[in-house]
């Protein structure tokens, strides 16, 4: 072959080639989207407002549709019919074809308005300005949070106060129990039934049986109190705890109607009350700490909203320690077993000086509530340059003008999980209006306050128990002047009691054992109360309300997330450096596999941050680095 006719296939060879790497070249994956944004806001603050509104126009927009219209409002409206039996209002008109959720949550926002200082409100209407959302949905995208744990908190109560619940536990020795277990036995018994932190019951022998009486809802009871005449409604309704609902679970092994080792026994004609007989073949493991876990349902048949249920008792678990075992009871923490069916809450910890493994401060936090498949997408670290405070950080979502946690640039951390209680503005409205308002500041612009006024971990607990909140809220602090927790309610009693909820590492219960802490160095927090235990204890429109450990769902799931972090924790006590606070944020069993939001390690004496987002959970995105220093003077 000549050479000139070697030439054009020369040229297609090189012409291929350069198409087909233009071709790769136009293929080749695009960079995938960040975890999560990150925004520096100076100025005013509408002017704050204006820029975080137009930048993230698209995404407020879209979380507004996608969280409230889509996923939340119509979860909400499926908790009128147990509101509006109790609160008449709310059978009006006005919340018909399923207007209920926005009408309350907007009417809460207006109410909540007046508590917002004026430069959150500038603030806001400059989010609206910029985004294009009219000001009224901006204020309640700032305000749902509040407003709906309010009403929520609310619907929990009555959910439970409709569902069965443990009237009693006893221990029944067999007939081959030691001599001083029989002397014993009559104090094992537990009537009426306490939730615990610590254990029931020590030193059971391993041949006992437990026996759990079950009783149906106080409401229903008091729907239909003359249990010598027959209702014609319980025909319709089938009052009565449904055996075939009970399940009961001896640490990881479940138990149900028919199974060996369970007797039921109904105690009277119409099944209000129902003994269940726990007697596991082999008997109890000797020199062993047991959880037992207990739930049931009603045989009402709820229509409305459908499907069709009946009401389920929140699972309450019970601890006790097997003969064999030298311990106390309040030596045992009731810390439940394990189940996927229901997540843990958020959690945070902290430690500084001799816990960690080179004395500088750190702060973990893993926040979780409602992703509903969005907010995860949502996440947003600002950087808050305001004309007048001191500049922060914040973790938060757009088109709100706070987060869930923060650092300032004076070192201190705040960050903060939800904690239910009743003793909070929804029922002080309830009983003062019949209304669902909420009242306080809302949580994110709260944490905005704690970092922007105050400097170190005394004063900003000051200013915790000084502003009054919407909900229950557990704080943690860390920064200048060491680790504090602010476990606020809102005091609606007027009592004035929220110093008596600020601690340290060295607090410590009635047994003299530190309440959330290994040393002086270190604390944590879980979702649930600790110092104030006995939140609210009083009476609305004929109920009685108690404190939060006899009704609310998340309860013993934050025990066991409280001490499960505590085991992982004490194994790292002198060692918690950031790697190892994010391998305990990894943990399976300390994150909410549907509802994590996100997770940061905060390093208040050098001002950086390690922040994961934009997965669910979040813990399995990478940590990246955030140098607050840098962002604050403007250079990154």
């Amino acid at each position: 072959m000549s050479p000139t006719n070697r030439r054009p296939g020369l040229a297609c060879i090189i012409t291929f080639l350069l198409l087909y790497g233009a071709a790769m070249i136009g293929c080749a994956p695009a960079d995938p989207p960040p975890p999560y944004e990150k925004m520096t806001l100076s100025g005013s603050p509408y002017e704050r407002g204006l820029a975080h509104g137009k930048r993230f126009s698209s995404k407020i927009r879209s979380l507004y549709t996608q969280l409230l219209t889509s996923a939340l409002l119509p979860s909400l409206n499926r908790e009128r019919p147990d509101i509006a039996e109790v609160l008449f209002l709310y059978q009006d008109e006005r919340y018909d074809d399923g207007r209920f959720s926005y009408e309350v949550l907007l009417d809460s926002a207006y109410a909540l308005e007046e508590s917002i200082p004026e430069h959150y409100l500038e603030e806001i209407r400059g989010i609206a300005h910029g985004s294009g959302l009219p000001y009224g949905d901006a204020l309640l995208l700032n305000t749902f949070v509040d407003s709906v744990l309010g009403v929520r908190t609310m619907q929990r109560y009555l959910s439970q106060w409709h569902a069965p619940f443990i009237r009693s536990i006893e221990i029944v020795p067999g007939d081959d129990s030691s001599e001083n277990g029989a002397e014993e036995s009559d104090a094992w018994v537990q009537d009426p039934f306490e939730p615990l932190f610590h254990a029931h019951f020590v030193g059971v022998p391993t041949s006992s049986s437990i026996r759990i009486v079950i009783e149906d809802a106080p409401g229903v009871r008091a729907e239909n109190s003359d249990e010598d005449e027959q209702d014609p409604a319980d025909e319709e309704n089938h009052i009565g705890v449904d055996p075939e609902s009970i399940r009961i679970r001896l640490d990881d092994e479940l138990f149900t109607k028919g199974d060996d080792g369970i007797h039921i026994e109904l105690l009277d004609e119409r099944g209000i009350r129902l003994a269940v007989t726990l007697s596991p073949p082999g008997g109890l493991p000797p020199s062993a700490v047991i959880a037992i876990g207990v739930e049931a349902g009603n045989l009402i048949e709820i229509h409305d909203p459908p499907p069709t249920r009946s009401r389920i008792m929140r699972q309450q678990w019970i601890a006790l320690a097997t003969e064999g075992l030298d311990v106390t009871a309040d030596e045992i923490p009731n810390s439940g077993g394990h189940d996927d069916r229901f997540p843990p809450p958020p959690i945070a910890f902290a430690a500084h000086g001799n816990a960690t493994s080179d004395g500088a401060m750190r702060l973990a936090h893993h926040f979780a509530l409602l992703d509903a498949g969005t907010l995860h997408r949502h996440v947003v670290l600002f950087t808050h340059k305001p004309d007048d405070g001191i500049p922060h950080v914040t973790v938060g979502w757009t088109g709100l003008v706070g987060g869930f946690s923060g650092m300032n640039a004076e070192g201190l951390v705040w960050s903060v999980n939800h904690s239910d209680t009743l003793d909070n503005p929804v029922v002080q409205n309830v009983r003062r209006k019949l209304e669902l308002l909420s009242g306080g500041l809302p949580i994110t612009m709260l944490g905005r306050e704690v970092l922007s006024r105050t400097q170190d971990v005394d004063a900003a607990a000051d200013l915790l128990v000084e502003i009054a909140p919407t909900v229950g809220w557990n704080h943690l602090l860390a920064g200048p002047g060491g680790l504090r927790v602010v476990e606020s309610d809102g005091d609606i009693s007027g009592e004035g009691d929220g110093h008596e909820h600020v601690y340290g590492p060295g607090a410590v219960d009635d047994h003299g054992r530190r309440l959330a802490a290994f040393t002086d160095d270190d604390i944590r927090i879980a979702s649930h109360y600790i110092s104030n235990a006995d939140d609210y204890e009083s009476g609305l429109l004929g109920f009685d309300l108690p404190p939060q450990r006899y009704w609310s769902p998340f309860w013993s799931r934050s025990l066991r997330a409280f001490y499960l972090l505590g085991v992982h924790v004490s194994d790292k006590i002198g060692h918690l450096d950031s790697d190892a606070m994010i391998g305990i944020l990894r943990t399976e069993g300390l994150y909410d596999p549907r509802d994590s939001m996100n997770a940061v390690v905060y390093e208040p004496e050098d001002l950086r941050l390690w922040l994961a987002a934009g997965t669910v959970p979040a813990t399995d995105a990478p940590f990246e680095a955030y140098d607050v220093a840098e962002a604050l003077r403007g250079t990154q």
